[in-house]
């Protein structure tokens, strides 16, 4: 109690400076929970991560929800024509009944799923929650050069599509 507390202090005061900073999830064992509403939250290599959802339906078929901060972005995309719940392995093509999950550190660095997944766990009007996990794969000139990065107990929550 004593730790959520002071999480809930620490989120206040970041809301009051209206920054977008970097926190850590209150307990990556159930991280649905500790997430928060219209939250994204993940681990990367162990470093925990957590800022608002930004969510956008694309085209009549890609979904997209991200993690953005000080030039730091995890994008997820999911590919269906019917809105719905279900899973979607990830992998680096774009393709009805798949997902993509990737990572751009910094400018001209991209890192791409090779394995993974994203669960759609809510997807009602334009509402959706969300898991994933994945192994990511820098890219270099356009191909995976077999350093990899590992994304787990991703969660976003209620996030809203425009």
């Amino acid at each position: 109690m004593k730790n959520f507390l002071l999480s809930m202090f620490i989120c206040a005061v970041f809301i009051a400076c209206e920054k977008e900073e970097e926190t850590t999830p209150a307990d990556n064992s159930n991280p649905s929970a500790s997430c928060g509403e219209r939250k994204i939250c993940f681990d990367l290599n162990d470093t925990a991560y957590t800022n608002a959802v930004f969510m956008y339906k694309l085209d009549d078929s890609t979904y997209f929800a991200k993690y953005e901060s000080n030039g730091v972005q995890l994008s997820i995309d999911w590919i269906t024509q019917t809105p719905k719940t279900g899973t979607f392995p990830a992998g680096s093509v774009k393709m009805e009944g798949k997902s993509r999950i990737y990572y751009f550190p910094g400018r001209n660095v991209m890192w791409m799923s090779q394995s993974g997944e994203v669960e759609i766990t809510k997807h009602e009007g334009k509402t959706v929650s969300a898991t994933f996990s994945g192994t990511l794969e820098k890219i270099v000139n356009g191909s995976p050069n077999g350093e990899t990065l590992i994304v787990k107990n991703g969660v976003f929550t209620n996030g809203i599509y425009n």
